[in-house]
């Protein structure tokens, strides 16, 4: 019914078709063949050594797989690929996961030193792709949310708790907010300590934006001390997704005054402030470890969850 063969360099268009056909089926993603195909020829040598083609005889390619190497104190390998909606089911994941599985253990250091990982990701909901990688020893290591509420869905900015003063965005806050951060952020999957002259950057580039972000101030014994922040933006997020979306894109509070509502009325400041502005959707994400999903402030909100993405995680 189907064979299993490796990539070549004559197969890149009719694997850019492929990939554009799941992509629009899994993702609603629309993009031009060429677009795909750019992309896919930049990891010509990972399709190389490890890409596998599932085709039906004399017909089309339905299925792909390749393991896309990196490199560092230890091997990762992420495993890109797909099959076509209408040959789902079949086997034919497994089967291309099998084959390009043993050429990246042909790629590991002949002695063996060196620990290898093999990574991947699926759709929360995508319970059949989840099965097929935990058959390969992967488990659930990060999730991705992504949630969004109408705008017209925000509720009335509660009272700050007591000694609390929230202001808006002021440059001359950048150090105070990077100390804050790093602090507030230090146990977090993924996150890595910023610096001022990189938070000064992302207000210069727009990807946060003054009029929607805001700082929460603890008056002290010695004067007064940031203990949150909320950084949004409204012009970069409706250029990147082609709607009338707003985008909560940092809030973080001190460990010392957490439950105490300090982001409750951080963020609902910042969603007025775009709700005012004029959008129809505020959106927000969330990086976090898969057994830890911490979006409870989110949903307390109103918000629902639009996307969520399971990065999974095996030793090869």
């Amino acid at each position: 019914m189907f064979t299993l063969r490796r990539v070549t360099e004559n197969d890149m268009e009719a694997l850019a078709q492929l990939v554009g056909v799941i992509e629009a089926a899994d993702e609603g993603l629309i993009r031009l063949t060429a677009e795909i195909r750019a992309g896919l020829e930049t990891a010509a040598a990972e399709l190389g050594q490890t890409g596998w083609l599932a085709q039906i005889e004399s017909g089309p390619v339905v299925g792909y797989n390749y393991g896309e190497l990196v490199r560092g104190a230890e091997l990762h390998f992420w495993l890109r690929g797909g099959v076509h909606p209408a040959w789902r089911g079949q086997g034919i994941g497994q089967q291309l996961i099998q084959n390009s599985w043993a050429d990246m253990q042909q790629q590991r250091s002949p002695t063996g030193g060196e620990r290898a990982w093999v990574n991947a990701w699926a759709y929360e909901h995508d319970r059949q792709r989840g099965g097929l990688l935990a058959r390969f020893g992967l488990r659930p290591y990060h999730v991705y949310h992504e949630l969004e509420i109408p705008a017209a869905q925000v509720e009335v900015i509660p009272a700050p708790p007591p000694g609390v003063i929230i202001r808006p965005w002021d440059n001359r806050y950048c150090e105070a907010a990077v100390s804050l951060r790093n602090r507030a952020f230090a146990q977090n999957w993924g996150y890595q300590p910023t610096t001022a002259a990189v938070l000064r950057r992302r207000f210069e580039t727009a990807r946060y934006e003054s009029p929607f972000s805001f700082t929460a101030w603890r008056q002290t014994g010695g004067g007064e001390e940031m203990v949150g922040l909320v950084h949004a933006c409204l012009g970069w997020t409706r250029q990147l997704r082609q709607a009338n979306e707003g985008e909560i894109v940092w809030v973080a509070v001190a460990g010392e005054a957490r439950g105490q509502g300090i982001g409750r009325a951080l963020m609902l400041t910042a969603m007025k402030a775009l709700a005012e502005a004029g959008v129809e959707t505020i959106s927000v994400s969330a990086d976090n470890y898969a057994d830890r999903p911490a979006i409870g402030l989110y949903t307390k909100l109103g918000f629902t969850v639009r996307k969520a993405i399971v990065d999974y995680r095996g030793e090869l």
